[in-house]
């Protein structure tokens, strides 16, 4: 079964970066950008906001968008996002009236996508699906190799964080490393609906990566983020 649903979440409170998901960016509010993102997909078959904001929720009542009220309970800092898209799944799935596998989570303040990868990730996904994985999801390499990391310790001097590790001097000469960027997650149903994956980001179970580049890799958590972000949409991302 093919059936891509698109989530997403959009809290209202935001510590760093208080509104942010409203904030005008290129005359559309931040969210706009990856509503719009979701909205051009030709293969997404539903697309879902979910926030406990009003002013979110109005500012994305578009014809193709369905409006989700997420709880206060499950929009603190402490709730984790795997519950929220479980629950919107669930809901959904409820009125729909059948199944949506799989589930494409779009963080509303990652407003640059690289045109058509939402429907190039659900293709590998759709057309891979024989090869041992959970998710399809996008990456960006870390500013600084993990090698070169230290830590503070209990007498204030710094010591390496990895000292088991041999240190290269050299960037080239460093392994090849990723984190999430948070723009687009391809999960399949049934490891979303897993509970039992305490380890960070363990409801993604085995990941394969798209490698995703600056300004793509944009995610909008202070100030500075924000503004970067209107300089990139200035340049016409």
């Amino acid at each position: 079964m093919f059936r891509p649903l698109c989530i997403i979440p959009a809290r209202g409170g935001s510590k760093g970066l208080p509104g942010k998901h409203l904030l005008d960016l290129g005359g559309k509010p931040v969210i706009h950008w990856t509503a719009l993102a979701a909205s051009e997909s030709e293969y997404l078959d539903a697309i879902v906001v979910s926030s406990d904001s009003e002013d979110i929720l109005r500012r994305t009542m578009y014809d193709n968008i369905v409006s989700h009220h997420r709880t206060s309970q499950m929009a603190t800092d402490e709730s984790p996002v795997e519950v929220t898209l479980r629950s919107v799944l669930e809901y959904i799935e409820l009125h729909a009236e059948c199944i949506y596998d799989p589930v494409v989570w779009l963080q509303a303040d990652c407003p640059i996508r690289l045109p058509g990868l939402i429907d190039w990730m659900l293709d590998m996904y759709k057309h891979t699906r024989n090869i041992t994985f959970d998710s399809v999801v996008t990456v960006k390499s870390p500013i600084d190799p993990p090698e070169w990391l230290q830590e503070r310790t209990d007498s204030g001097v710094l010591s390496p964080l990895f000292p088991s590790l041999d240190v290269p001097f050299r960037r080239q000469d460093t392994k090849e490393y990723f984190q999430l960027d948070g723009s687009i997650m391809v999960i399949s149903r049934e490891q979303l609906l897993k509970k039992n994956t305490p380890k960070l980001h363990g409801f993604l179970g085995r990941m394969i990566p798209q490698i995703q580049v600056f300004p793509y890799t944009i995610s909008i958590d202070t100030e500075w983020d924000y503004k970067i972000a209107k300089l990139a949409k200035l340049e016409g991302y």
